[in-house]
């Protein structure tokens, strides 16, 4: 494993989550470089890059599925306030290299890293279920970008 992510009990009993330390300069913000399935269908970000579309963010999706995120930028901390379900939330630098990874983010909770420039949103558990979802985020925002850079062309 590249990474390490310690959950502890904080105060109320409730679980923290806790900076990821990176063990490996290889695969350094590349997940865990395993090769992704042929089969699924691949990650879909929605940009939000503007303060309109960070302020909604997930509410912004339209019918958010297993395979569909949200990419905030920039963005230091997000909060669950008004959702219904848990979701992932990874925090990158500017060249997307994680800072801070959440699994299974509850509702009514908030978390933040002061060093981040970017959240990635995603279903929970999808980083548990795609050992390489940092090469597949990648992959997704080279699409959305293209794909934004093309409309406006």
């Amino acid at each position: 494993s590249c990474s390490k992510l310690s959950r502890e009990r904080g105060k109320y009993g409730r679980r923290q989550c806790r900076n990821i330390v990176n063990t490996d300069t290889k695969a350094e913000g590349v997940g865990h470089g395993a090769a992704p399935s042929a089969v699924e269908a691949p990650l879909a970000l929605h940009l939000c890059t503007t303060f309109r579309t960070r302020l909604r963010g997930w509410h912004a999706v339209p019918r958010a599925g297993e395979n569909t995120g949200v990419y905030l930028s920039p963005c230091k901390a997000v909060h669950t306030f008004g959702m219904h379900r848990a979701i992932d939330v990874v925090f990158v630098d500017k060249r997307l290299r994680v800072l801070r990874q959440c699994e299974h983010l509850p509702p009514r909770r908030a978390v933040w890293c002061l060093r981040a420039h970017a959240v990635i949103e995603l279903p929970a558990g999808y980083c548990r279920r795609h050992r390489d979802f940092m090469v597949r985020v990648q992959r997704a925002l080279c699409r959305a970008k293209w794909g934004s850079w093309h409309q406006k062309r």
